[in-house]
């Protein structure tokens, strides 16, 4: 008989195969992780880790060779088509390294784009963008198009966009990357803030100091394995 998972995220045996020429990459191997509502996670270890990888797996946005990730009780490895694409929308923010902006949008539609699907009122849309363009210090940005922005700026619009649906979970791929102190710390403040207020659960990938000595936890990666998992405190 198996054992009732009581974590908010469960990652079991989760590994991830794939072909580079001739030769058989295990990018993840046989993963296994327990997340419990509002954990400050980090995911830590080289480049060709299995960071980004598993990040991508965990929000279904690549599906594993073998394994599961259970979101609440649900098995989003197994689901499939508006089914995943509602889970998503309702439950996961993604911040992609690459930011993944609509190139025709202004800063202020690309994230009023993820309210619009969730079927939000335009009242209450204009509402929380205003309030998180000025916890974030981005008013000026808001009516720029992407091309306008620095890669800097367009991070900030992507971190806006991911946390505007009030997900339950925030899976981030090196979100400081192109930012400033002052915006780098002002945007794990406002992380940290969002984790006490509303149990939203964090997991970056990074190799950023900064967010490091922020998080909860730090789950170190090398070659698609766990190498150690600490908590602090």
């Amino acid at each position: 008989m198996n054992a009732v998972s009581t974590s908010y995220i469960e990652v079991k045996e989760l590994s991830r195969q794939y072909l580079q020429g001739q030769t058989v990459v295990n990018a993840l191997s046989g993963i296994d992780l327990g997340f419990e509502r509002g954990e400050f996670g980090a995911l830590v270890g080289p480049s060709g880790s299995g960071k980004s990888t598993l990040l991508n797996c965990m929000g279904a946005l690549d599906k594993p060779t073998s394994g599961t990730v259970h979101i609440e009780g649900k098995d989003v490895t197994s689901l499939t088509g508006n089914e995943l694409s509602d889970f998503r929308l309702e439950n996961i923010g993604f911040v992609f390294q690459a930011y993944n902006l609509v190139p025709v949008l202004t800063a202020y539609e690309n994230v009023e784009y993820i309210l619009l699907l969730q079927g939000v009122s335009s009242e209450e849309r204009q509402s929380r963008i205003q309030r998180l363009a000025d916890r974030m210090d981005m008013q000026d940005l808001m009516h720029r198009f992407p091309d306008q922005l620095s890669g800097g700026q367009q991070q900030r619009v992507a971190v806006a966009r991911a946390l505007i649906g009030e997900p339950e979970v925030v899976l981030a791929d090196e979100p400081t990357a192109n930012l400033d102190t002052h915006n780098a710390e002002k945007l794990i403040e406002l992380m940290l803030q969002m984790c006490e207020e509303t149990q939203t659960t964090f997991l970056f990938s990074t190799h950023d100091e900064r967010v490091i000595k922020s998080a909860r936890r730090l789950i170190h990666l090398r070659d698609g394995k766990i190498e150690k998992d600490e908590r602090k405190g």
